[in-house]
């Protein structure tokens, strides 16, 4: 189990002893070992979700290795960290863990987003508090939102949403201003396509873990001054020949 991108017993249980004990400095000191290690914090975070619940069933159920079949040594030290807790705290730990393993596959810094979990987690913060931190971490960045609109697009096409996904395909004039984004495009036909697609669009967001709304911006196309010369000119030179050129 020690291979990379898995979690064994042991690393899981020394996790949450920092956690119980709210020894933040210990804990972001393990993180930064695990990153070291070159762990995939999703999957790590998955399997720290897997033993909140572990522990969960530990500390509620009757016949709780009926359940988890572990090996009798490893069952003895989650019971004796069980013991520790309380099931609302394990719940919340849970909770925290089982909805933040969506944001942290498109989080540009999947460490701090690990840290920030953790921290919230071990300070009794709820879920909506903790999801706000996540969503600030997730669209952070100088090309986070190019990033957003890249899988907004991906989803598109796996959806079969042919037109709106090649409409969207070339835009590029895309960013974050506070809970939405933004997305600028000349008048016109795409313009049209994103008014008519902005609910797939927003579901795509929803998919990316995200809470962001869609803002649909035109940008005016700016005429050059010599082009509005010679279009006059054009127009003067055939109302000329309309009126000499059968002469």
């Amino acid at each position: 189990l020690k291979v990379l991108g898995t979690t064994d017993y042991d690393m899981l249980l020394k996790f949450f002893d920092f956690m119980i004990d709210k020894d933040i400095g210990g804990l972001l000191g393990y993180i930064d070992e695990i990153d070291k290690m070159g762990k995939n914090m999703s999957v790590f975070v998955k399997e720290l979700s897997k033993h909140a619940r572990n522990l969960l069933i530990t500390l509620s159920c009757k016949e709780p290795n009926t359940i988890l079949n572990l090996p009798e040594e490893e069952f003895e030290k989650f019971k004796e960290q069980a013991q520790r807790c309380d099931e609302k705290r394990l719940i919340s730990y849970l909770q925290t863990f089982a909805s933040a393993e969506n944001e942290l596959r498109y989080t540009l810094s999947p460490r701090l987003l690990l840290e920030t979990l953790s921290l919230s987690a071990m300070l009794g913060q709820s879920s909506e508090e903790t999801k706000k931190k996540l969503q600030i971490i997730t669209v952070s960045g100088s090309n986070s939102a190019k990033n957003i609109w890249g899988k907004v697009v991906l989803y598109l096409k796996e959806r079969k949403f042919v037109a709106l996904h090649v409409a969207c395909g070339d835009i590029t004039d895309v960013k974050i201003e506070g809970e939405a984004l933004v997305v600028r495009v000349k008048e016109g036909m795409i313009y049209d396509m994103l008014c008519e697609g902005k609910r797939e669009i927003e579901s795509a967001l929803r998919w990316q873990g995200l809470s962001l709304s869609l803002k649909i911006e035109q940008i005016e196309e700016k005429t050059d001054p010599a082009d509005e010369d010679i279009a006059k000119l054009t127009s003067s030179l055939g109302d000329y020949l309309k009126i000499y050129g059968g002469e």
